[in-house]
Order: structure tokens, then sequence, then C-alpha cells
């Protein structure tokens, strides 16, 4: 469901406007987080859980521009890339959001078993439009990553790049 945000009314009318009309940017950031409380859980899908789960807390999150106008849907699934290990490429596919990580790591599983071998950037079909972006970068570690999105930039999502684990 996406709901529309009351503009004229809305407490950050004046922030969107100016950043949006007047300093249209983006931004990035770079985060350290303790992952030795994942009780050997494996990395990716426990950060794919874990980050929608919070982004599904936070409607700012989940605010975007979409043709009925500014709104924030009311939930969100991750989109991800899948290394294919024999052709040294990656796909991007989505699993949809469960709010139990067990069942989301079955669904994640599935996923990945049935396209990580293909050879097509976007082998799952109908991606959800209510969907973030996830990347992993598992060979190196990194304190910092700058991601340029080139568009007219009125995409307000977010955008997460992970990296090896230090």
């Amino acid at each position: 469901m996406f709901t529309l945000i009351d503009f004229e009314n809305w407490e950050r009318k004046e922030h969107y406007l100016h950043f949006y009309n007047d300093v249209r940017c983006s931004y990035s950031t770079c985060v350290n987080i303790d992952i030795s409380n994942l009780n050997g859980q494996r990395l990716y899908p426990a950060m794919l859980w874990l980050l929608t789960q919070t982004i599904n807390e936070m409607p700012e999150f989940r605010t975007a521009l979409t043709e009925k106008g500014l709104g924030y849907f009311s939930e969100m699934h991750p989109a991800y890339t899948i290394f294919n290990q024999g052709q040294k490429t990656f796909s991007g596919i989505w699993t949809a959001y469960k709010s139990n990580y067990t069942a989301f790591l079955s669904s994640y599983e599935a996923d990945v078993a049935k396209y990580s071998s293909s050879e097509k950037y976007d082998p799952k079909p109908e991606r959800p439009v209510n969907s973030f972006d996830v990347s992993m970068i598992p060979w190196f570690s990194f304190t910092a990553f700058n991601l340029q999105v080139f568009g007219d930039g009125s995409y307000l999502l977010p955008i997460f790049t992970m990296g090896k684990a230090f």
C-alpha cells in the first residue's frame, strides 16, 4: 500500500522543498556494525532481514515520489545482488519480506537456489515497486563507499552496499 503525504500540512514540507528544488543532493554514510551477535547466522541474509526490518519501522526510509505523488510505502522488500561463480557476474533479485526471520531465510534460500546460476541481470520477474536496493561486495573490506545514481534526482529510497566483515 502507498499512502500519499498531505503535502500542504506536512511538517517536513519546507525541508523537502529546499533539498528537492534548491540544493538537490544525495549523501553517503559509512557505518561499522558489530555483527558478533549473529550467533552463527550467515551474514548476507541476516543483514538483508535486519535492514528491511529497520526500514519497515521508519517511514522516512519508505518515502518515495511516484506517479501518484509523494508518499510512503507501508512495507518494503529487499532487492539484492547474488554472485554467479561460473560467469563471474551478478544478478539482481528480490525476496518478499517476512517479519519472522526463519520464514524470510527460507524464502531467501529458495530464491538464491533458483536464480544463482542465471546469466541474466534481472532473472526474477515482477520486482515490487516497494523494494529497495542492497548489494554486497564480499571479497574486500571498506570503510566508505559512494554510489552515484544518475537521473532526475527523484529517487528517494535508500541504497545499501555492504562489504567483507572485518
